[in-house]
């Protein structure tokens, strides 16, 4: 047994037991703003990022006022409690009160939740947030991946477009022999490979650099990456294909939840839910824009591949998602239900996608 599997079993449970007896005996007139009660919360997002400045930051906030200065939501950094990858771990365990993960970042462990992931989805994160939260809802097998914990919600990130410097991107044929780089996701590699190009895995700080170089000549990455990782510095095209994104979940400890003082419970579960996804979401998407508005100022030029195009790409991409309901199969024995997932996420992406004025329908 290493030293840190020791410490788990052995201190974490009596931590839980510790702080379980601690808020169990509270009653709620205990919690005052000048003694709060504090749950501590680690996502993926530094504080910059439209999930944490626009979303949960807020969201932070307006707990914070409704209950008084009585419920307190204290956001940290990647790391610094626990490894990312060990985050929904560490909320099961109670070591987190709270945390947000990718759905992807810890292969195998929530395979009916990876639908979102797949290729051509959502033409928003908006959009891509009620689809998943509604799946939640209507399929208890995928909320089920997260039993051993208290889903608070679900979101997207912003669809993947691709970036060029040479030319713009208006066929599948234009992507034959490019040297594709900016995406680590499990759904990347095989979708580049899917349409006749090179997946190469480069670090988000290292695409301009491996732009400059010619090590890639193609980014597929989100338009926000365009400003953060400077990418618009060394393309000049912008071709819109709403390729990949990826999901996000929020998850809370069952039993720091349970021993909360109901009203203050019911503040934090009446802020939480698809509401709540869909804010982030939106801010999401707003940040999306706001990037995008600083690239084309700077010369960026975009532009829209052809439905056609995208339909062809779509059709060419479908191995993909027979391969993620053979492994749902495999691991659970819930091919049916992936596919049942599958066809819902299409249908309610485009009916969501109709209600902002987007036609998204590909099938």
């Amino acid at each position: 047994m290493t030293l840190r599997h020791f410490l788990r079993s052995t201190l974490v449970p009596v931590a839980m037991l510790f702080c379980l007896c601690t808020a169990s005996a509270s009653p709620a007139a205990e919690y005052t703003s000048s003694n709060p009660l504090i749950l501590k919360m680690q996502t993926m997002f530094m504080p910059a990022h439209a999930v944490i400045k626009y979303g949960l930051a807020p969201w932070a906030e307006e707990i914070k006022t409704k209950s008084g200065g009585r419920l307190i939501v204290e956001i940290y950094n990647p790391n610094t409690i626990c490894p990312e990858g060990d985050i929904y771990d560490a909320v099961r365990d109670g070591i987190l009160d709270i945390g947000v993960q990718a759905t992807q970042r810890v292969k195998g462990i929530f395979p009916l939740s990876n639908v979102i992931d797949l290729p051509f989805m959502f033409p928003g994160a908006e959009i891509a947030a009620r689809t998943f939260n509604e799946l939640a809802a209507e399929f208890p097998e995928l909320k089920a991946e997260y039993e051993g914990t208290e889903v608070l919600t679900f979101w997207d990130g912003c669809p993947y477009q691709l970036h060029t410097k040479d030319k713009p991107i208006n066929t599948v044929a234009d992507l034959k022999g490019r040297k594709i780089g900016g995406v680590s996701t499990a759904t990347a590699v095989p979708f580049i490979e899917s349409l006749g190009a090179s997946a190469l895995n480069v670090p988000l700080a290292d695409l301009y650099v491996a732009m400059q170089r010619g090590q890639i000549d193609t980014v597929l990455a989100p338009f926000p990456t365009l400003v953060s990782a400077k990418i618009y510095e060394a393309t000049n095209y912008s071709s819109i294909i709403n390729a990949l994104s990826g999901g996000v979940y929020m998850v809370m400890n069952k039993d720091v939840l349970s021993a909360m003082p109901e009203d203050l419970r019911k503040i934090l579960l009446d802020s939480a839910g698809p509401e709540l996804g869909r804010k982030v979401a939106a801010g999401i998407d707003r940040s999306s824009n706001e990037d995008l508005a600083i690239a084309l100022e700077a010369g960026q030029k975009l532009n829209e591949i052809p439905k056609s195009e995208i339909q062809a790409a779509f059709a060419s991409t479908q191995h993909i998602v027979e391969d993620w309901i053979s492994d749902c199969e495999k691991q659970k024995g819930q091919g049916e239900v992936a596919r049942a997932i599958y066809n819902r996420a299409l249908e309610l992406s485009a009916k969501y996608s109709a209600e902002s004025g987007i036609e998204w329908n590909l099938k």
